[in-house]
């Protein structure tokens, strides 16, 4: 049977770590290099995850890209120089407007070269995106439709902007309901005429005849003028209701066809005589 007395020693004298302690014994000051080298290499995993993420258009999102982004973009300058240079001022309100939205988490922030990376709970460090690429960054993390929690998830893990939460779920939401359009619209068939959506403009600008069904709600369809063969989605294809309307002449053959539609037509207006007036002004009572 073991008795122990507990006696207090002082930190300064109590130099050896005790061994329920998992925290090691720090020999000296780290330096300054080897920071700068923790930062560049947080810095290239982050991008390095953030590119490995494309698109359905093709469009990857890298360092490189990153950084000319920021140079360009004013407000994110501002941003990354308030903290490289620790220039926050004590109340938000004091703030620039572009940088507010950073206020509240602005010591999880610093500056690596011409990016700023977040951080928060020392885990994964985040690149924070510049406007303009954060459309991109969005497809990027929905490239594989696999839900909420995993955008949320990815995104955590690489990258950041004030109101990204709010917009993964907004892009979640309309993707869930382009799913479910798909899915009510009726079939095509091969030899069907459509008119064919533009997926950056979002104009019903092209036309093309479908060819086959190479997946569910999913056509090859061959463009008009070009002849080149795509795949699309059955929510980006619209069939052709109307053909051209063609009228039989005289001697039978087919009259050409009036490019006018009927709906644009002028109306043909009626010049007889009201009714009332046929005893005054034509002196018969029949029309």
């Amino acid at each position: 049977m073991f008795t122990f007395r507990i006696k207090y020693l002082k930190g300064d004298t109590n130099c050896a770590a005790d061994a329920l302690s998992r925290y090691p014994i720090l020999s000296g000051e780290p330096e300054r290099s080897d920071e700068d080298e923790e930062e560049l290499v947080c810095a290239a995993m982050t991008a390095a995850t953030v590119a490995a993420a494309e698109d359905e258009m093709g469009h990857v999102v890298d360092l490189r890209q990153v950084e000319e982004e920021a140079e360009q973009d004013e407000e994110y300058r501002l941003l990354r120089e308030c903290v490289a240079n620790d220039g926050w001022a004590e109340r938000k309100d004091w703030e620039p407007p572009a940088l507010r939205p950073y206020f509240r988490m602005r010591r999880h922030l610093s500056s690596q070269g011409s990016v700023v990376l977040y951080t928060c709970d020392e885990k994964h460090p985040r690149l924070v995106v510049p406007a303009a690429l954060r459309r991109t960054v969005l497809a990027n993390l929905h490239a594989g439709h696999q839900g909420r929690d995993s955008m949320l998830r990815r995104a955590r893990q690489s990258v950041y902007w004030p109101g990204i939460d709010a917009e993964v779920e907004q892009k979640r939401r309309q993707s869930s309901r382009h799913n479910q359009s798909a899915h009510n619209l009726e079939p095509l068939t091969p030899g069907q005429r459509t008119h064919i959506q533009n997926p950056s403009s979002g104009r019903w600008d092209r036309a093309g005849t479908v060819l086959e069904t190479t997946a569910p709600r999913q056509y090859l369809v061959r463009l008009d003028g070009s002849g080149r063969a795509t795949i699309r989605n059955r929510r980006h294809l619209r069939p052709l209701t109307r053909e051209p309307h063609t009228q039989a002449s005289d001697d039978g053959a087919a009259a050409t066809p009036d490019p006018t539609p009927p709906t644009q037509r002028r109306p043909q207006r009626s010049r007889r005589a009201p009714r009332h007036l046929y005893d005054y002004v034509l002196g018969d009572t029949t029309p």
